[in-house]
């Protein structure tokens, strides 16, 4: 109610979608929004959307249908009846969401505006350091096709844009979905190609800044920086690039520079037989600033804070480990010479190549039958975890007969 843009960051269980919806039927009474839509996961259990008998219905039930619909609504027309009617709100799924195209000035503005910042972060890197004119290029090349590709996709909802639907908020459920966003970065090991999902929640965040102002989203996720602090600024790039901007800092390595450091360590290589050193941007740094910046839009929660518990166990968990024998010692140190050919170049990419390594190593460590096409003469784990399974249910079988 208060900030233009939110982050949710509460814990699992906290309430978070009741609380997007109080919020968003609260912001349409005072007339902050006009038609906000709830962009949810795709549910999993049999719902059914009733009308009320107090008055016409104005919830597009179309848009969320049971399991099996009697008479399923074609996906254009749901599109057509949001863009008409004067909805309190619009309930669409994620994959739905990212169907539903921006014009293609839109489009064009957002490619405009990406490829701008890649020169700028290419011109701001240092000349030792920073991204190579070749990395540049390819990172355009990757990000024009992701927006071409999105054009040409034949699941598109054509016929009305975005823009047509009159959608001006966004309530963003699981919004960690959308973290796998594109940005240029000198960062070894930082960002990606990124995803469709998150360029088109970008695209469309851009849009509503455009047309309506800076009021226009809510995030809410438990997880909003989960496996690399690079997340923290996807998600500060979503909600406050205008604060980014005006700190300096709306480039990725320039927020790295102030907000984050690179640790260099001893890791274990994808081969599981040797080890090298490596270095991760894995370090906060100048952590009241960054807290101090990020509260402007988040508001987080942990399951401590709000006194949440746990869903209890009917059975208590046994850790055990298992040490790999004979058959699975040997099939490791034959991956360990695969990955040495890979990194030498000496096979063509498409007949091995390191994913190829380390997925046989995982199936390996599960039983040598899902890549040998023979059984594992020391039995390999499944066995074991059966006997250790069959020698616990035994003896539970063997108490509860005695106490009898």
């Amino acid at each position: 109610m208060q900030e233009p843009t939110v982050l949710l960051g509460h814990a699992v269980g906290a309430g978070k979608t009741a609380t997007m919806v109080m919020a968003g039927m609260e912001m349409k009474r005072l007339g902050l929004v006009s038609k906000p839509a709830y962009v949810v996961p795709k549910p999993h259990a049999r719902t059914v959307s009733a009308p009320s008998f107090s008055r016409p219905t104005r919830w597009p039930t179309s848009w969320w249908p049971p399991e099996k619909p009697r008479r399923p609504t074609p996906a254009r027309s749901s599109l057509a009846r949001c863009a008409t009617g004067d909805w309190d709100a619009v309930v669409i799924t994620h994959d739905a969401f990212v169907r539903i195209p921006v014009s293609e000035e839109a489009e064009a503005d957002y490619l405009a505006a990406q490829v701008s910042a890649y020169r700028e972060a290419q011109v701001q890197s240092s000349e030792q350091h920073g991204l190579s004119v070749k990395k540049l290029e390819a990172a355009i090349i990757r990000m024009e096709e992701r927006i071409k590709s999105t054009r040409e996709d034949g699941r598109r909802l054509d016929g009305v844009t975005f823009e047509e639907t009159g959608v001006d908020y966004i309530f963003l459920d699981e919004a960690h979905l959308a973290k796998n966003l594109s940005f240029p970065t000198r960062i070894q090991g930082v960002g990606g190609a990124g995803s469709k999902r998150a360029t088109d929640i970008e695209v469309k965040l851009r849009v509503l800044r455009q047309r309506h102002g800076a009021r226009v989203a809510t995030f809410a996720t438990a997880t909003f920086v989960a496996n690399s602090i690079s997340e923290l600024y996807v998600m500060q790039r979503y909600l406050q690039p205008d604060a980014l901007s005006a700190a300096g800092i709306a480039t990725f390595d320039a927020w790295a520079a102030n907000f984050g450091r690179t640790v260099t360590a001893l890791e274990l290589a994808p081969d599981g037989g040797s080890y090298r050193m490596k270095d991760r941007f894995a370090r906060f740094a100048n952590v009241p600033e960054l807290i101090a910046m990020f509260a402007e839009v988040a508001d987080v929660r942990t399951a401590e804070q709000l006194a949440l518990r746990p869903p209890g166990s009917t059975a208590s968990g046994q850790r055990w480990s298992w040490s790999p024998v004979g058959g699975l010692k040997d099939y490791v140190e034959s991956l360990v010479a695969r990955a040495e050919a890979v990194s030498r170049g000496a096979v063509r990419p498409e007949e091995d190549n390191m994913l190829k390594v380390t997925g046989d190593g995982r199936k390996a460590a599960l039983d040598l039958r899902l890549v040998a096409l023979r059984p594992d003469p020391d039995g390999g784990k499944i066995t074991a975890a059966a006997e250790r399974i069959t020698s616990i249910w035994a003896d539970t079988k063997d108490r509860t007969t005695r106490s009898w």
